[in-house]
């Protein structure tokens, strides 16, 4: 069997070498995020990672063939104990019950090995990945005057997390950047953009309405990037969405951060996200992240979501501590402890009280599932399965 890595900028070009160098029987052994070191983190290049295995001669299925009798080796009752331990230990760190069983329901035909709690992670980013979680960043480009917005509740670190982008991009001696500061109410933000602006000789304009935002950009046209700070929303201020939608009227091709803090519960970022509904949001920023004690929430919204993960923040140092957001470096950080540590922990009458329901749930879920491939009996089952091993 001839073993192969393959890099590429995105998984679908990764998947593509993989099928051309392999054909369509290759096996997946792993898949990675990987990140190229760069002197400013939030502007690292991410690369994906593909290691797949195929015989020389790949079109006779041997591949297939081998995996088959691999898998076959596995006791059903350790394969089900293993999922079920995956769930609960999810549940644990703060992974809505929702996005749990959906995962464990789709590691049950790709898990490798019961046995392999490191193996089990990488699967578990395979889940992900084949369920379009995403991260992104900024895409910088010379002369092209682009602006981004920071939406978010007061408090989420809107403003910090500008400071820190702007000074990686300004750092970087590639761009010239300028601020655009709405939140001039608040008396704190201006003082520390005024104060980041007199130290880093960054352009700051505090401005007022869709007028004083017009009159900013036409000023900051020669810049390469614009960095627009907004007004703190929250439910009780919802309406002020809609007025933000108008003023950011005038800022044509925006691209909009919603920022969160990592300590707020999924279902405050949920019922936030509505809020800012009226607004384009392209994707989340998570600030706080050395705070929270679990970060299931985090990965839970992505999910539920699939809005793209763009940057994560921890800590006070800039541009430092703001670096570009990883499937991987989420889930490791979800799976930080022993998961079967953690579940022998629970008492025994709790223990299988949850490993019955989580048995009725998978029951479920499966019922669901054949019904509604019943229903469609002409579809070929499974050809457009993002898990799936063939390519």
């Amino acid at each position: 069997m001839q073993i192969k890595r393959f890099e590429a900028s995105d998984i679908q070009e990764a998947l593509r070498q993989v099928k051309s160098e392999f054909g369509p029987d290759a096996v997946i052994l792993s898949i990675k995020e990987l990140e190229r070191e760069s002197k400013f983190k939030p502007l690292m290049k991410k690369v994906i990672e593909i290691v797949a295995a195929a015989d020389n001669g790949f079109n006779n299925g041997s591949a297939k063939r081998e995996r088959k009798t691999y898998r076959s080796n596995y006791d059903a009752d350790s394969i089900k104990k293993t999922l079920f331990e995956y769930f609960e230990y999810m549940l644990l760190e703060g992974v809505e019950e929702s996005v749990a069983l959906d995962i464990a329901k789709m590691l049950k035909s790709i898990m490798p090995s019961p046995h392999l709690e490191e193996e089990g992670k990488r699967c578990i980013l395979r889940v992900l990945q084949g369920q379009d979680m995403q991260t992104k960043r900024l895409k910088l480009k010379k002369n092209s005057n682009q602006k981004v917005a920071f939406f978010g509740p007061t408090g989420a670190g809107k403003t910090s997390t500008l400071v820190k982008l702007a000074t990686a991009v300004s750092f970087s001696g590639r761009y010239e950047v300028g601020v655009v500061n709405l939140d001039n109410e608040r008396i704190g933000a201006s003082a520390q953009l005024e104060a980041f602006g007199n130290i880093s000789g960054i352009e700051i304009l505090n401005v007022k309405g869709k007028k004083g935002l017009k009159e900013a950009l036409k000023g900051m046209r020669e810049k390469d990037l614009i960095l627009i700070d907004t007004p703190g929303i929250g439910r009780k201020t919802a309406f002020l969405a809609e007025e933000l939608k108008i003023v950011l009227e005038e800022a044509r091709d925006l691209e909009g951060y919603l920022v969160f803090s990592a300590t707020t519960k999924t279902r405050d970022m949920l019922s936030l996200m509505e809020v800012y509904a009226p607004l384009r949001i392209n994707g989340l920023i998570i600030t706080k992240m050395d705070e929270a004690s679990s970060v299931g929430n985090v990965l839970s919204v992505a999910y539920m979501t699939r809005l793209p993960l763009c940057y994560f923040s921890m800590g006070q140092e800039v541009p430092g501590s703001l670096k570009a957001a990883n499937l991987w470096e989420l889930v490791t950080r979800i799976f930080h402890r022993g998961i079967k540590e953690v579940i022998s922990s629970l008492p025994p009458e709790e223990l299988a009280f949850r490993r019955n329901r989580f048995e009725i749930l998978m029951e479920e879920e499966e019922d669901l599932f054949w019904e509604q491939e019943g229903e469609n009996e002409t579809k070929e089952k499974g050809s457009n399965s993002a898990l799936s091993l063939r390519i």
